[in-house]
């Protein structure tokens, strides 16, 4: 799942095939569509703090919203209830011991066309590379392999299309009261396994297949005895089972899940629409899961009032029992602690955060205190033997030209001088380097205030200052409309306790595969060459957002990976070649420079512009690039393989560590809270506002009619998304859903069209 593009072949109209063996299908689908349309309908615009904060965002070269809006409305899949009607007769809930509902398969194999295509650059990259560099020999033989691989998968791709078996129509794979059973949409009865037995003679022998009542479906068992006991439970059978499901995930919407699975106490739905896959898991008794579900608390999430919309996070809420307790044991019979350490280490109460900035430049960890009024005392006995300090880290890292400086320093913190335990470095290539591509010098910080204990990397000890003032109030309301409405609303009701949001678009720009090539290039164990094959692996990968929710009593994991391109229209196919042909040497600014000025109105631009080297800012926001390319500046140097000609090949500025120091002490610009909208339903201002008939995903051109079957839309003019605004939370009762609640969406909604 991490180097799949995700929905890939989810672009294709979906037909509604399953045969209707749920009485009141219609007026049950007709209800939860009524419900939806009243759910938007009292969705307000976002606040105008929130719209300036994303226009800021915008500004900056960094997306608007952690998920892109979907580019097309899908049509409906196989209804759910229809398939569960197949789930056979059962009188207790423990019979039914697994349950495998996948309502359109065909998709997973449009994911593994992808692949292979995305794979093929890196594994030829690799198996050249190898003949002159003896670290990669044990790539050698891939580039001959790959290509039998293919046509491996080829052939049996085509098997599957010719078998008589549909995937897209719906499948079940079930076991009730210890007897298994396989129902799914084929040609005729023993499509399956005939299938099967293309690929192993010895397999399916044994299996027994026949029609059911609803046209074009079969069900198949281990032996004719299981299958002349089979009888599905119907509308009535489905209810039941569906009230099952939910109370395994409560709060998930089944109707836009493509995959819903119980087995062992473990729930999971997936949702696969274009360009995403959305995974909810519940572990059920899964006793590692529990254990870290126990470590972690939800509760008020203060330090995301730091976190910046477009910025790569990762925040997370421990017990501050296990605080309290892991603390103490670490402490107790230590007579070498300081007391203020001490007593400051129990005042940890469990918020941790790590984030990238772009406004200033930093790279922060935070950790929350119930106050800082013992910082004073630990600064004090930090600053004891700076000297010694200053001489090990000198003597450890002894490097040509270089200069360690350890020394206490002021930094202002909401106005007040705080000292700061300083650790930088100057005089080495290295530095100017990282300044150059991320604003960031190799600068540390400690030091406490504002409620936090912070370990922060900047140019200035203005940039972290301006930090560590943030706001510790909780999220933005544009940091609120940026992250999944689902999220929001669950960090707003208090029910997540883990949140990890990471955006890797810069990774896959210029300016990193010019710093790898450059950094990397004496360096035997980790060359170019591997370096950026794994980047291109990745490179189907925009983001990954996961959180852990607490909600009717059970933890939850929840995770959507973005991709940068799909099927659906277009646009999403001029992304994934423009990716693939990166992997395949086209220059990232050739690739993806065309498509910024192509759709200049997309809610992926952001995407484009990081790719294309044409967001500077979203190297260190990310934070996953910050660390990338510390990475890759220390190996080298650790490894005693430096590359003498690194500045001069990439075009680095003389002292570019300087100016970075001097542009870090300027305030952050504050955004204004009351923008002047175009209109009272408009989004941040954008002077590539569609005018003509341009949907924000499409460039008007005269063959704009979607690819792959995918639905028609309107071509009328539309308006840039709006943020979403934070859901109300919901409680654990109520709804069609088996009882449980009507959840607001992960992915954001389609922006409606403007009526004329």
């Amino acid at each position: 799942m991490a180097i799949a593009p995700m929905g890939a072949g989810c672009g294709k109209k979906e037909e509604e095939t399953a045969p209707e063996a749920a009485e009141g299908g219609d007026k049950a689908e007709e209800k939860k569509a009524a419900e939806a349309e009243s759910a938007e309908n009292k969705a307000k615009a976002a606040p105008a703090e929130a719209k300036a904060e994303l226009a800021e965002a915008k500004e900056a070269g960094l997306p608007e919203a952690a998920l892109a809006p979907p580019p097309v409305e899908a049509a409906p899949k196989t209804k759910l209830e229809d398939l569960l009607a197949f789930v056979p007769k059962y009188d207790s809930p423990d019979k039914l011991g697994v349950l495998v509902v996948v309502r359109d398969a065909s998709v997973f194999i449009d994911y593994a066309d992808e692949a292979a295509r995305f794979v093929e650059g890196p594994i030829k990259a690799l198996a050249e590379a190898a003949q002159s560099n003896k670290q990669l020999e044990d790539f050698a033989g891939m580039g001959l392999a790959f290509p039998m691989f293919k046509a491996q998968y080829t052939g049996i791709k085509g098997t599957v299309e010719q078998s008589g078996v549909h995937l897209d129509k719906g499948m079940l794979l079930m076991e009730v009261d210890g007897t298994s059973y396989i129902v799914y949409s084929g040609d005729k009865p023993e499509a399956l396994a005939e299938l099967v037995r293309t690929f192993d003679q010895d397999m399916g022998k044994d299996v027994a297949c026949k029609g059911l009542d609803a046209p074009g479906y079969v069900v198949c068992a281990d032996g004719q005895g299981d299958l002349d006991a089979f009888e599905p439970g119907g509308a009535a059978g489905a209810t039941a089972v569906r009230a099952q499901l939910t109370a395994g995930l409560p709060g998930v919407d089944f109707e836009k899940s493509n995959i819903i699975a119980s087995a062992e106490g473990v729930s999971m739905a997936v949702e696969t629409p274009p360009g995403l896959m959305v995974v909810s898991i519940s572990p059920g008794d899964e006793p590692e899961f529990d254990e870290v579900s126990e470590q972690l608390m939800p509760g008020e999430a203060k330090l995301l009032g730091a976190v910046q919309p477009g910025a790569g996070f990762i925040w997370a809420k421990v017990n501050k029992d296990v605080i309290a307790a892991g603390v103490e044991e670490e402490m107790a019979g230590d007579d070498g602690t300081p007391e203020p350490v001490k007593a400051m280490g129990k005042k940890l109460n469990g918020e941790f955060l790590l984030a990238g900035h772009y406004e200033p430049s930093t790279f922060a960890m935070q950790f929350g205190l119930d106050d800082t009024d013992d910082w004073a005392g630990v600064a004090a006995e930090l600053g004891k033997d700076l000297g010694s300090a200053q001489k090990d880290l000198n003597d450890e890292f002894d490097l040509e030209g270089g200069e360690w400086t350890v020394n206490m320093i002021d930094v202002q913190v909401q106005g007040q001088a705080v000292k700061a335990l300083h650790a930088g470095l100057t005089g080495v290539p290295e530095v100017d380097v990282m300044a150059q591509l991320t604003g960031l010098t190799v600068d540390g910080y400690v030091f406490a205030g504002n409620d936090a204990l912070h370990v922060a990397l900047g140019a200035s000890p203005e940039a972290i200052g301006h930090v560590a003032s943030a706001s510790h109030e909780g999220p933005s309301a544009g940091l609120m409309a940026y992250l999944p409405p689902s999220l929001s609303s669950a960090i707003e009701a208090k029910q997540v306790s883990m949140v990890m949001h990471l955006p890797f678009d810069s990774l896959y720009g210029p300016e990193t595969r010019q710093l790898m090539e450059s950094a990397l290039k004496d360096v035997p164990d980790l060359s170019p060459e591997l370096a950026l094959a794994i980047i291109d692996l990745m490179s189907p990968l925009s983001s990954s957002t996961m959180w852990i929710t607490h909600n009717g009593g059970k933890a939850q994991l929840h995770m959507a990976v973005q991709s940068i391109g799909h099927h659906a229209t277009p646009e999403g196919k001029d992304a994934l070649e423009a990716a693939i042909a990166v992997t395949q040497g086209t220059e990232p600014a050739a690739a993806f420079g065309p498509l910024v000025d192509k759709y200049p109105t997309s809610p992926r631009l952001a995407l484009y512009k990081a790719r294309a080297g044409q967001s500077k800012a979203s190297l260190v926001a990310s934070g996953v690039g910050a660390m990338v390319t510390g990475m890759a500046l220390a190996i080298p140097v650790i490894e005693g393989k430096r590359n003498d000609a690194m500045i001069e090949e990439l075009e680095i500025e003389k002292d570019a560590a300087e100016k970075a120091k001097e542009k870090s002490k300027k305030p952050p610009k504050k955004p204004d809270p009351k923008p002047a909208p175009e209109d009272k339903d408009s989004a941040p201002a954008d002077d590539n506002r569609p005018t003509d008939d341009t949907r924000p995903d499409e460039q008007p051109t005269d063959d704009t009619k979607p690819a792959d079957d995918t639905k028609p839309e309107d071509t009328k003019p539309a308006p840039e998304p709006s943020p979403n605004p934070a859901p109300e939370p919901k409680g654990d009762g109520g709804g069609d859903d088996g009882g449980a609640p009507k959840p607001p969406p992960i992915i954001p909604k389609k922006p409606e069209r403007e009526k004329k």
